[in-house]
């Protein structure tokens, strides 16, 4: 697959939803989301049934390709809204033979709120997204507590959200989202967050940047509370991944 194959089929004015090649194109702009159909979209894509897993913010899909590789046995969905991020990862995902993968080139809210269906997502990955630090910007930011509203409702009982972030503001607007909404359980103590990546967790272009800066990192999970005894790590990570969860950051 080249980057000459990555193009779309009409015009601005023309724009509509568009898929090719398991890739889903959301124009910015458009307001008739309700008439496509979300199910068809995956039904189509993919080769198996088998859990779903997504990384929002996939950037150039370091992180993403390696764990599609990594668990086979999950569906995973990058979700970028850049057109450069989003095209190098469908270049990767088809030059690397990502069968179990999907790209969706699109804003994450508006995917996340008429493209998905409910209790369809197992595990949610959120890394490092933009903090938009200045408040005129605060309109841009991903995590809101109506952004957590629409990631209870795609989550299967059970299902998790992991965040990464260098930025600490960002991480505690995470922290009080996670309150303010209240369907998230927290697996570490207040402020939710741990200082230290699991050694397994993989890697990523801002993750290794902002490493090389000696920025301190803010890791974080919940877990939906409807159906929740307590905290369970995803079942696809292996014993020992589970283990240094905990030792890295116990309650």
């Amino acid at each position: 697959m080249k980057k000459q194959d990555f193009w779309l089929p009409f015009s601005f004015e023309e724009r509509r939803p568009h898929l090719l090649k398991r890739l889903l194109f959301i124009p910015k702009y458009f307001l008739e989301h309700d008439k496509f159909s979300a199910l068809s979209i995956f039904d189509r894509s993919f080769e198996k049934s088998q859990p779903m897993a997504i990384e929002y913010c996939s950037g150039n899909g370091e992180w993403i390709i390696e764990q599609c590789k990594k668990y086979p046995k999950i569906n995973w969905i990058a979700v970028e809204m850049r057109y450069d991020r989003a095209r190098k990862i469908w270049l990767k995902m088809h030059n690397q033979h990502c069968f179990n993968l999907f790209v969706v080139w699109g804003e994450a809210f508006t995917f996340t709120k008429f493209y998905l269906p409910s209790n369809m997502i197992s595990s949610i990955f959120i890394n490092f997204p933009d903090p938009w630090p200045k408040e005129k910007h605060a309109k841009h930011r991903l995590i809101t507590p109506s952004f957590l509203d629409q990631l209870s409702r795609v989550t299967t009982d059970k299902g998790k959200i992991t965040f990464l972030s260098d930025d600490l503001s960002y991480a505690q607007t995470m922290s009080s989202c996670a309150e303010v909404q209240g369907g998230w359980l927290p697996r570490f103590a207040f402020p939710y967050y741990c200082p230290d990546i699991p050694q397994d967790y993989g890697s990523s272009y801002f993750q290794n940047l902002w490493q090389g800066k000696n920025r301190k990192m803010h890791f974080m999970e919940f877990q939906k509370k409807i159906g929740a005894e307590g905290f369970e790590p995803p079942t696809y990570w292996s014993q020992t991944s589970r283990a240094s969860q905990t030792a890295l950051c116990p309650d």
